[in-house]
């Protein structure tokens, strides 16, 4: 079958699901948080998070309670309703932006377990949609 990129106010969208099945990756659905889930095949027998690294996951977490705050603030910040103290809340939101960056940077890639990836790509799969919220 074959898909074309679309493009959206100047935008290009590409079709996941062709893109990623072309790639060797699954691709799976998850209608409560309106995400979609890639996965290698390796993967389809790692259902649970025990296996993660427990630093690794600490790190995907405190990126994603990141990201969760910066959605809170901007959608405060596109609403009008910002106080002043909160507009100078924004330097400590950018004081903690770059210091999950560095733990971000410091992730050596080669050691992760396809358990670790798996869990880094459900992960950033809720991190894009949260901000892709911010959008709308």
């Amino acid at each position: 079958m074959e898909v074309t990129p679309v493009v959206i106010d100047g935008t290009t969208y590409l079709p996941v699901r062709a893109i990623s099945s072309s790639l060797g990756l699954n691709v799976d659905w998850n209608g409560d948080t309106q995400t979609i889930i890639l996965s290698t095949k390796a993967d389809e027998s790692v259902k649970n998070n025990d296996d993660v690294n427990s630093d690794f996951k600490k790190t995907m977490d405190d990126y994603e309670l990141f990201i969760d705050n910066y959605v809170t603030y901007m959608n405060k910040y596109k609403s009008g309703d910002l106080s002043f103290s909160d507009m100078l809340k924004y330097a400590q939101v950018l004081e903690k932006y770059n210091e999950v960056m560095i733990d971000l940077e410091n992730i050596d890639e080669n050691s992760l377990s396809s358990s670790d990836l798996n869990y880094y790509l459900e992960t950033m799969n809720r991190i894009n949609y949260k901000i892709l919220s911010i959008l709308n």
